[in-house]
Protein backbone atom coordinates (compact mmCIF):
# COMPACT_ATOMS: atom_id res chain seq x y z
CA UNK A 1 0.00 0.00 0.00
CA UNK A 2 1.42 3.69 -1.00
CA UNK A 3 0.03 6.63 0.62
CA UNK A 4 -1.76 8.77 -1.67
CA UNK A 5 -2.70 12.72 -1.61
CA UNK A 6 -6.14 13.05 -3.19
CA UNK A 7 -7.24 16.31 -4.81
CA UNK A 8 -10.59 16.99 -5.97
CA UNK A 9 -11.47 19.49 -8.69
CA UNK A 10 -14.63 20.23 -8.08
CA UNK A 11 -16.21 23.47 -10.19
CA UNK A 12 -17.84 25.03 -7.32
CA UNK A 13 -15.23 25.17 -4.50
CA UNK A 14 -13.33 28.17 -4.43
CA UNK A 15 -9.82 26.18 -3.26
CA UNK A 16 -8.71 22.56 -3.91
CA UNK A 17 -10.03 19.83 -1.37
CA UNK A 18 -7.29 17.73 -0.54
CA UNK A 19 -7.24 14.09 1.40
CA UNK A 20 -4.45 11.79 2.13
CA UNK A 21 -5.17 8.22 2.30
CA UNK A 22 -3.61 4.60 1.77
CA UNK A 23 -4.62 2.33 -1.37
CA UNK A 24 -3.06 -0.11 -3.68
CA UNK A 25 -3.62 2.48 -6.94
CA UNK A 26 -4.36 6.25 -7.60
CA UNK A 27 -8.07 4.59 -8.79
CA UNK A 28 -8.44 3.21 -5.50
CA UNK A 29 -7.22 6.24 -3.66
CA UNK A 30 -10.06 7.95 -5.27
CA UNK A 31 -12.55 5.45 -4.54
CA UNK A 32 -11.63 5.65 -1.06
CA UNK A 33 -11.89 9.54 -0.82
CA UNK A 34 -14.38 10.04 -3.43
CA UNK A 35 -16.59 7.21 -3.20
CA UNK A 36 -15.87 7.34 -7.11
CA UNK A 37 -15.04 5.51 -10.13
CA UNK A 38 -12.73 6.55 -11.87
CA UNK A 39 -10.07 6.07 -14.86
CA UNK A 40 -7.10 7.31 -16.00
CA UNK A 41 -7.78 8.05 -19.85
CA UNK A 42 -10.96 10.64 -21.06
CA UNK A 43 -12.16 11.98 -24.03
CA UNK A 44 -10.50 14.98 -25.41
CA UNK A 45 -13.41 17.57 -23.92
CA UNK A 46 -13.22 15.94 -20.72
CA UNK A 47 -12.37 17.72 -17.66
CA UNK A 48 -10.58 15.77 -14.42
CA UNK A 49 -12.29 14.92 -11.48
CA UNK A 50 -9.26 15.00 -9.29
CA UNK A 51 -5.76 14.41 -9.04
CA UNK A 52 -3.56 12.11 -7.51
CA UNK A 53 -0.41 12.44 -5.61
CA UNK A 54 2.42 10.02 -4.60
CA UNK A 55 5.92 10.06 -3.79
CA UNK A 56 7.85 6.91 -6.43
CA UNK A 57 11.11 7.71 -4.68
CA UNK A 58 13.95 9.91 -3.51
CA UNK A 59 12.62 13.39 -4.52
CA UNK A 60 10.28 12.09 -7.00
CA UNK A 61 6.63 13.31 -7.04
CA UNK A 62 4.13 11.64 -9.40
CA UNK A 63 0.54 12.56 -10.51
CA UNK A 64 -2.18 11.62 -12.39
CA UNK A 65 -5.27 13.02 -13.44
CA UNK A 66 -8.64 10.80 -13.04
CA UNK A 67 -11.96 10.89 -14.87
CA UNK A 68 -15.22 9.95 -14.91
CA UNK A 69 -15.85 6.20 -16.58
CA UNK A 70 -17.44 6.86 -19.83
CA UNK A 71 -21.01 5.45 -19.73
CA UNK A 72 -20.77 6.14 -16.10
CA UNK A 73 -23.92 7.44 -14.27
Amino acid sequence: MKTYRVVALAEDAEAEVSHITLAATPEGAAAVVLGLDLVRGASKGAKPVAKIYWEGGPQQLNMVRLYTRLGAR
